[in-house]
């Protein structure tokens, strides 16, 4: 000790004094072995703040012992096998395996009692007071006081029954009340009969929980020692009638035979006597631990038999909407998780550009956002479902004949976004929502519009519609050689072996068709909103000047893509779509046979022209594969972080011009041929 204070290791002095010394003998218990921890805790904290300087750590621990009771206080976190003692405001939210529940019979006694000594009440919507002007005579009637008084007790009785519902809900397995419903109980020794007087105080959730328990064994037809044979066969439960007298109460029968509703417990467990309870020694931790060194004294080691290679999973989470990006240029993803570059545009200080102007036109982001809310909440759900199609759960039948291209509709979309129902017909709020109802009108007179009201169109039919769809998939992975050399772990270090990863991914797809065809076959699609080419370029007038996706007009309901604008959006986010649709297809998969529906290649909806242009069978299947390609080599990269480097893009690739790395004043990666660097430098150069 004297060696560690020499050398100035003063956290290591505190260490070897805490495990060597008798200090934790003479206060063996948890909480006082929290306690050291948390004082060390602090040491090291106070340390932290004066730079490690003895001196000064002394006298910043002076300061905090001058404190006294008004020091820091510690934190500490009981082991899991302590006791928890929490007030029933303090446990919400709150939930652990065994939960006792103590003073059911006597709470809110005391609060009714300290009400009624209180000359003043106030409640929310009432003050009123009483008076006492005459000490020899009683209290005047006052029927404002009389009113609040009821006021207040209602409510009063309205809060204890929501903490009653709190604290019978904090548990996960087992619940234990402790208490008695009465002031007096016998047990003759001899018989081994109890009895019980059931008169639980009105104030107290006891009164609650009795007739709780009444109710509940009522609705099963069946007496119990709260509940009469009269008042069982009673076409309606009779109101509780505290008894004067002791009834018998059978431990057994209450076990077994005494059910709480139609489909709840099949009886309780009561223990009215301390004899009920097995009587178990407990033993020191220094005891145990003393026999466990002992234990381990006397073994003898063995050799141990050469082990197989430990086999291990790993798990990758993911974005779906990444995954084209990343496919078309996967050296952004290498720089991105092997290098650790931030994905930001690189800016040095103090270059900021002044603000400009505000945009005639939101984000595009932010107008994808209300676009993608209009869907959620104007399309309709036509929920005419087939006889023979395989049954949907209730979260696809919640008819809705909304209108999609509504000025409700538009109005309550612009106020959610913060917007107002109404907007200046001179600002640019108002060509938004224009712009938002022209959209509508288009998908309602395309494909998707046709389709919800209810037509035959390329032999399908809606049943349902399900907007914002969560999902959660996990993509199994494992590694195929492709040549002898090649081995068939992601990985391998020091015995062990990666040979499976797991790709999560989690999220919401825009929406989700249930479709029946002409021979009545269910089957399911997902489509995936895009409104590129719904702002500046677009052009409501003359389609033809607008931006390229407006060339096809909405009443082209043959989903094949009709122009190289439309094959390349779809191109673009075909991976995003076979990750959706692999999704429904692991939902269907977990089906019975009978329940599960075909899962069609997905589509898009365009905003710019109203249209749905969807994948062919077979460039589904091709997106299918390339994803899961490109899943192997994700999973390659996070192991093996010392792989060949994916190289830079061919020059000239528009892919560029919209990556983080090469955007800013540091020009990170680019097109092949392309300088790097700080952009102001290769200006100045001839």
């Amino acid at each position: 000790l004297h060696q560690y204070i020499a050398w100035g290791a003063v956290y290591d002095a505190f260490d070897l004094l805490l495990d060597e010394s008798d200090l934790l003998v003479a206060y063996p218990d948890d909480a006082q072995r929290q306690f050291a921890e948390a004082w060390l805790t602090l040491v090291h904290s106070i340390g932290k703040d004066a730079g490690h300087d003895a001196a000064a750590m002394y006298r910043r621990m002076q300061a905090v012992r001058d404190l006294g009771n008004q020091g820091p206080q510690a934190i500490t976190h009981p082991t899991a096998s302590a006791v928890q003692i929490m007030t029933i405001h303090g446990s919400k939210g709150l939930q652990a395996p065994v939960v006792v529940v103590t003073g059911l019979f006597s709470a809110g006694k005391a609060d009714a009692s300290m009400s009624v000594q209180d000359n003043i009440l106030v409640t929310p919507q009432v003050l009123a007071g009483r008076i006492q002007p005459w000490r020899a005579k009683d209290r005047p009637q006052d029927g404002l006081w009389a009113f609040t008084a009821e006021m207040n007790k209602a409510q009063d009785k309205a809060e204890l029954r929501r903490k009653f519902y709190v604290a019978l809900t904090r548990v996960k397995d087992r619940l234990i009340i402790t208490g008695s419903p009465g002031n007096k109980s016998t047990f003759d020794e001899a018989s081994g009969v109890l009895s019980v007087r059931f008169a639980p105080d009105p104030r107290t959730m006891g009164r609650m929980l009795v007739e709780g328990l009444r109710r509940a064994t009522w609705r099963t037809g069946t007496a119990a020692p709260w509940l009469s044979q009269a008042e069982v066969e009673a076409e309606i439960l009779p109101r509780f009638n505290p008894l004067k007298t002791e009834t018998p109460v059978n431990p057994f029968l209450l076990l077994g035979a005494t059910p709480l509703g139609e489909d709840g417990l099949q009886g309780l467990r009561l223990y009215h006597h301390p004899s009920c309870f097995v009587t178990t020694s407990t033993r020191s931790a220094q005891a145990r631990a003393r026999d466990l060194a002992r234990h381990l004294e006397g073994l003898k080691p063995t050799p141990s038999p050469s082990s197989p290679p430990l086999l291990l999973e790993e798990n990758i989470k993911g974005a779906a909407h990444h995954l084209d990006a990343t496919y078309s240029c996967s050296r952004k993803y290498w720089l991105e998780h092997i290098k650790g570059w931030p994905t930001e545009p690189f800016r040095l200080p103090n270059t900021a550009v002044e603000p400009s102007a505000p945009s005639a036109w939101p984000e595009p982001t932010t107008f994808g956002l209300m676009m993608h809310r209009v869907l959620e909440i104007g399309l309709r759900n036509p929920c005419q479902f087939g006889d023979t199609t395989p049954a949907l759960d209730a979260s696809w039948q919640h008819e809705s004949d909304a209108d999609l291209a509504s000025s409700d509709t538009i109005g309550r979309v612009m106020n959610e976004f913060g917007y107002g129902l109404e907007q200046d017909a001179t600002s640019r709020e108002a060509a938004w929502r224009d712009r938002l109802m022209v959209l509508s009108s288009l998908v309602d007179q395309g494909l998707l519009g046709r389709w919800v009201q209810g037509e035959a169109l390329n032999g399908w039919k809606v049943e349902a519609v399900r907007t914002e769809l969560p999902f959660y998939h996990r993509e199994v992975l494992t590694k195929r050689a492709t040549t002898e050399a090649e081995g068939t772990v992601y990985a391998q270090s020091n015995g062990a072996s990666v040979q499976q990863v797991n790709m999560d991914f989690n999220g919401r797809a825009d929406l989700v068709l249930a479709l029946m065809d002409e021979d009545g076959q269910g089957a399911l699609q997902v489509v995936d909103l895009k409104t590129r080419g719904c702002l500046g370029a677009f052009n409501r007038d003359e389609p033809a000047k607008g931006h390229p996706l407006q060339a096809v007009p909405p009443s082209e309901i043959d989903p094949v893509p009709q122009s190289d604008e439309e094959a390349n959006i779809l191109y673009e986010h075909r991976l995003q779509l076979a990750l959706y649709s692999m999704a429904l297809e692991a939902i269907e998969a977990k089906k019975p046979a009978a329940e599960q529906r075909r899962i069609l290649p997905p589509a898009l909806l365009l905003g710019a022209n109203g249209r749905m242009v969807q994948l062919s069978q077979g460039a589904f299947e091709q997106a299918k594969e390339d994803l899961r390609t490109h899943l192997n080599w994700r999973a390659s990269v996070h192991l093996n972080p010392h792989m060949e480097e994916p190289p830079r893009l061919p020059s000239g690739a528009e892919t560029c011009r919209q990556c983080p790395f090469y955007r800013g004043d540091l020009r990170r990666c680019g097109p092949e041929g392309e300088p790097l660097g700080f952009i102001h430098q290769m200006d100045d150069e001839p």
